[in-house]
């Protein structure tokens, strides 16, 4: 009798640990969704500033450039005097200013952090697909609550942790203006990428349509050589026409099923209704 409530509460553990499983699995299916999202987001930005500050190094380069040739005009020939002097003088005024700016927009040092940041979610989201899996596979029992325990403590206490510090540096580098700004990026680039990703679907259940030589076609001779220098190839693949016939091909192919899907409901339409006449002929006859 002493039995009873101890396997009593630990049935009722074991629907527990049970449950806390089902809600961790779709737990972390949200939070790798979520953050796969976030990370993208900041190379929008990463390369906002990278452009930034490569205009600033590049117009610096070419500006120190223009003293050092301008210096070397002065030495070989007769200029104007308020040129030689004003010139160096802007020039040299600019590359201060320029450089002056980026120091005090610290943007080598935010072109850093998210370039850290960025890592740490790479990090944080394998991190979950781990922990993911293994709570998919653990077999939950009554002997193995400890390593159970153990599994979910590992997961709130140093993952969860961790992915609340990276939390924290996206909310530092990405504002709430900043958000919905890159968020319209993101957009765009999401739906770019649903369509190629459907274009390489098609083309790769399509790859073995007859007459593929009809999509490639050799270029001029004149205009290879010149696109060579880009590291083309010669041959070009008629991208747009294999698109198109692969779409008026699927067309033709629904089509062909919906006309047969009409014609079987038809001819089992006609099926029942001749059973049913003789059935409802054998039914008269039985009555008589």
């Amino acid at each position: 009798m002493s039995q009873t409530p101890i396997q009593t509460i630990a049935q009722f553990n074991l629907d527990k640990c049970l449950e806390k499983k089902e809600s961790l699995i779709e737990h972390l299916k949200h939070m790798i969704d979520y953050n796969k999202k976030n990370k993208a987001l900041l190379p929008f930005k990463y390369d906002y500033i990278s452009s930034k500050i490569n205009f600033v190094q590049v117009s610096v380069i070419v500006v120190s450039t223009a003293i050092t040739f301008l210096e070397t005009l002065k030495a070989n020939y007769e200029m104007n005097q308020d040129v030689q002097t004003i010139l160096p003088i802007l020039f040299s005024t600019y590359i201060a200013l320029v450089l002056a700016i980026v120091r005090f927009f610290k943007l080598d040092e935010n072109k850093e952090e998210i370039s850290k940041t960025i890592q740490n979610f790479t990090f944080i989201i394998n991190k979950f697909r781990k922990t993911l899996n293994s709570v998919i596979v653990y077999d939950i029992y009554e002997n193995s609550h400890e390593g159970w325990r153990n599994l979910v403590s590992n997961y709130e206490n140093e993952t969860y942790d961790f992915y609340i510090t990276t939390r924290e540096s996206f909310d530092n580098i990405m504002p709430f203006k900043d958000l919905i700004y890159y968020k319209k990026k993101f957009r765009k680039e999401f739906l770019e990428h649903a369509f190629v990703t459907k274009d390489i679907k098609m083309i790769g259940e399509n790859r073995r349509m007859r007459n593929n030589n009809k999509y490639t076609r050799r270029e001029n001779v004149c205009i290879y050589t010149l696109k060579k220098i880009f590291c083309c190839s010669r041959r070009k693949i008629l991208y747009d026409d294999f698109m198109n016939d692969v779409e008026k091909l699927l067309d033709e192919n629904t089509e062909r099923i919906n006309t047969a899907i009409q014609t079987e409901e038809s001819n089992f339409g006609e099926e029942q209704n001749q059973e049913a006449l003789d059935l409802g002929g054998g039914l008269k006859v039985q009555t008589i």
